[in-house]
């Protein structure tokens, strides 16, 4: 239906005031319009350059794995993945979720500065009863105040969150909720630690935060920005799962929780890793002179 109307909408130049187009993921329609019309385009990728730059190497079989036209045989087969579930149509939960904002920022400005876990696992990865619980678990082990979001779809109509709250109940060391602001939660000062699944929008939000990591990728991209927090940025920790059925047990996340807010060697690197990124993110972002700001405008004169 889009794809038509951007045709119809070119076709008839009274009703486009708009000389070039950009589009993202899932429309490669899009660039096909435009080349049909020889309009100026580009695609916009809204995940990391590190992740556009492994795509682009593979699809140009700059690294060889496709030079014998049988990728399969020559990459070692290293996750493993379930079938897909079945496709079911999900309504947009967020606006009409029972969740007071006044409920979980009253639960934090009660807290020690820097002393929360955050846990959040994004809008899109669904977790199975089993690694809810050994989350769970493991938040508890670390005998240090989390807040838990487990959303209505990852917890079978409520049972596992309320079977969780009523462990918890008469206790202050954990909150769970079904949704919450994440910018404002994570720019609270006592958040401390986000185990998070590392989709790109979690990661930056967490790097411009200057809060540290707990990496818990499950697909996509994910493994990626995982693999710089741990590696290449080091504001962060990936967790290594169970060989064979890919379950993080409630011992590693209590490690890497503690290896990220403890006082040890490692911790105190990631920590100061966190800040480091914090002021580059934003000196990054400046409205003038900002590396960004420069890159857009580059990109902008190009259309010109």
């Amino acid at each position: 239906m889009y794809r038509h109307e951007i045709v119809r909408t070119v076709k008839k130049p009274k009703l486009s005031k708009h000389k070039d187009q950009i589009y993202t993921v899932l429309l490669p329609w899009a660039a096909e319009v435009a080349r049909r019309f020889h309009i100026p385009s580009a695609f916009l990728s809204i995940q990391s350059a590190t992740t556009f730059a492994i795509y682009r190497c593979f699809f140009d079989s700059r690294n060889g794995l496709c030079s014998n036209g049988d990728y399969s045989q020559s990459i070692e087969s290293i996750i493993l993945h379930d079938e897909l579930p079945p496709l079911r149509a999900m309504t947009c939960h967020h606006f009409f979720l029972n969740c007071s904002r006044r409920d979980y920022i009253q639960w934090l400005d009660a807290k020690s500065n820097s002393s929360v876990v955050y846990a959040s696992f994004g809008s899109m990865v669904v977790l199975n009863e089993d690694q809810i619980g050994e989350i769970f678990q493991g938040l508890l082990e670390t005998n240090r105040p989390f807040l838990l979001v487990i959303r209505p779809n990852d917890n079978a109509e409520g049972i596992i969150a309320n079977k969780m709250k009523g462990y918890l109940d008469g206790q202050e060391q954990g909150l769970i909720v079904p949704w919450c602001s994440q910018v404002e939660v994570l720019n609270h000062p006592t958040v401390g630690c986000f185990v998070t699944h590392c989709g790109w929008n979690s990661t930056l939000e967490s790097l411009a935060m200057c809060v540290p990591i707990v990496a818990c990728p499950h697909f996509s991209d994910q493994l990626t920005n995982a693999k710089m927090v741990d590696v290449v940025w080091k504001n962060g920790i990936m967790v290594r799962a169970r060989d064979g059925g890919g379950l993080v047990e409630r011992k590693e996340i209590r490690r890497c929780v503690e290896v990220v807010m403890g006082d040890g060697e490692r911790g105190e690197e990631i920590r100061r890793n966190a800040l480091k990124w914090k002021g580059l993110a934003m000196e990054a972002v400046k409205e003038e002179g900002g590396p960004s700001h420069h890159d857009l405008r580059v990109f902008m004169d190009r259309f010109k």
